[in-house]
């Protein structure tokens, strides 16, 4: 809690990169072979 701007940050970044990940997952899933 000493640094809630950081760490608001950092998830921030965190959530992006999930996202990113997951939303490329199902774009290869849905893709036809």
């Amino acid at each position: 809690m000493s640094y809630p701007s950081g760490h608001a940050a950092y998830m921030f970044f965190s959530m992006t990169i999930v996202s990113l990940y997951i939303l490329g997952k199902l774009e290869l899933l849905h893709r036809p072979s």
